[in-house]
């Protein structure tokens, strides 16, 4: 299996560790109630709020409602909001979440048993009430769609696109950088790809030889990709159905309430067959790796930049990190992700500024390698009458032998 390293806050004695500490065990109960609330919510907001916007209609408007069938659709759409349920349950349950707090912590391997633990779930709000917390918090609870959306497009086939127009370059980029190492010997060159998602991309990199370690921020993210690739044993065995929670541009029932199957290779497979050059760490980019001094080879970077409240603290990282003469994949935009968010620090620069400052901290990028034109759908439904695409950039990047570091300037 692969390794989960957890390298996150919060596990000394001291006052102040032991508040991080205490905060971080909120973060995940608040997390874990999201997973477990997510059927009284979407039930809630998917179907009983619009069947009750159709029952103040005028009669002979609900009549008409009723027979193009959209009250059999909504009924519909909460059957499947309880197969997604029983994905969530089974990610809490094999997350082997142990606290002494309330928080679930029986290991179970599937949806029938998980269901049998409802007055185990039951206590846990409970408790959450005793305390004057809510169920679940809603921006949570927001995410949960998006976790959906990227098991499409890490783990199945309708993912595939999107996987070949962003990961493909970068896969084909270390592979020609490092065309000289047999694939042998392939397991003596450590590749870092922060903002890992749910794990596809350092899987690949893994399955090419490299040795790669996924780091990831979000324990949403955390908790669904120790899933998909620790316990899901076999090809297609999950359908999930991102798609009932978009009720806007949908051309067609069918297309609404369709379901994608997951995973389309079996991660859990290859690590049986003794692939052990893989693994995933928890925690913040910059403290996770603040003391790895040039211990990396390449460090991968697909739609994470703009993740950052500090670019600068980014690539001084990166250039830290890496080997001397070693190498910096990048592909994604710049959707700065804190940008206009209240109480939120925020430095967004454009491509041009982003370039000069690359430079400034010490990298030679090639300017060969340099594309503009990538255009990249994210997340996308492939049967919406609504698309997003990106014009993504794409470089490399080399740590230099001196470097320019701004701090000393």
């Amino acid at each position: 299996m692969q390794s989960l390293q957890e390298q996150s806050c919060g596990n000394g004695h001291s006052v102040d560790e032991n508040d991080d500490y205490e905060l971080e065990k909120q973060a995940i109960n608040d997390i874990v109630a999201a997973f477990l609330y997510y059927k009284t919510y979407s039930s809630k907001a998917l179907v009983y709020n619009r069947l009750k916007q159709i029952d103040s209609l005028p009669e002979s408007h609900r009549k008409q409602i009723v027979q193009i069938g959209t009250i059999h659709k909504l009924k519909a759409i909460e059957k499947l909001i309880d197969s997604n349920y029983s994905l969530f349950l089974n990610i809490v349950y094999q997350n082997s979440i142990i606290f002494e707090d309330g928080i679930l912590k029986n290991d179970i391997e599937s949806s029938e048993t998980v269901y049998d633990n409802i007055k185990e779930i039951s206590e846990f709000f409970s408790l959450r009430r005793s305390k004057g917390l809510p169920p679940a918090l809603p921006h949570h609870l927001d995410k949960l769609k998006s976790i959906l959306n990227s098991f499409v497009r890490d783990w199945s086939d309708e993912g595939a696109r999107e996987r070949e127009l962003t990961y493909t370059p970068v896969l084909q980029a270390l592979e020609d950088i490092f065309s000289d190492c047999p694939v042998s010997n392939r397991s003596s060159l450590k590749v870092l790809v922060p903002g890992a998602g749910l794990g596809r991309l350092a899987f690949e990199i893994a399955s090419r030889g490299f040795t790669c370690q996924g780091n990831e921020f979000s324990y949403f993210m955390l908790m669904s990709s120790n899933y998909i690739l620790n316990h899901c044993k076999e090809k297609f065995e999950i359908n999930i159905y991102p798609f009932i929670h978009q009720f806007s541009n949908v051309l067609n029932t069918e297309d609404q309430l369709r379901p994608v199957s997951i995973p389309d290779i079996s991660p859990f497979q290859s690590f049986n067959n003794g692939m052990n050059n893989f693994s995933m760490a928890g925690g913040d980019f910059v403290q996770v790796y603040q003391d790895d001094n040039e211990i990396w080879d390449a460090v991968v970077t697909c739609f994470f930049i703009d993740t950052a409240k500090n670019p600068v603290h980014y690539l001084e990282t990166i250039y830290k990190i890496l080997k001397k003469g070693g190498v910096w994949i990048n592909i994604g935009p710049l959707l700065w992700h804190f940008e206009d968010i209240p109480g939120e620090s925020s430095v967004e620069l454009t491509f041009q500024e982003l370039m000069v400052l690359i430079s400034n901290v010490g990298f030679s990028v090639d300017i060969k390698s340099i594309k503009m034109d990538i255009q990249s759908p994210y997340s996308e439904n492939k049967k919406s009458m609504l698309k997003y695409i990106y014009n993504t950039p794409f470089f490399i990047a080399r740590k230099k032998e001196v470097n320019m570091d701004l701090a000393a300037e």
